[in-house]
């Protein structure tokens, strides 16, 4: 999707006003979540879920809730307990952790 094209369609169809930095974000947030599906650490009906969220907090007004989703997004996705990069399940070492084989 070209970003302009949906500022451009957003402005004209909305009373909801966003900000260069809140469309800066969006593209990082949209960046992100790419990411997450591409190395298979979120689902990619999540991440579908995640932008429907995000357009449906917009067009109700509420928009201090999506700047909270789109500036902190691994707070926001899967309660901010991403996959560790090194392999470890679950943040590692902790007693809730399944044991390593």
């Amino acid at each position: 999707m070209d970003l302009q094209k949906f500022v451009d369609e957003h402005a004209a169809n909305t009373k909801n006003t966003l900000s260069v930095a809140d469309y800066s974000d969006m593209q990082s947030y949209f960046n992100k979540l790419l990411e997450l599906v591409a190395n298979q650490q979120l689902p990619q009906e999540t991440a579908v879920t995640e932008l429907l969220k995000m357009i449906t907090e917009v067009n109700q007004g509420d928009i201090q809730v999506f700047r909270r989703r789109i500036m902190f997004p691994e707070q926001t996705l899967n309660g901010g307990n991403w996959p560790s990069k090194t392999g470890n399940p679950s943040g590692g070492n902790r007693g809730n952790a399944p044991t390593r084989g």
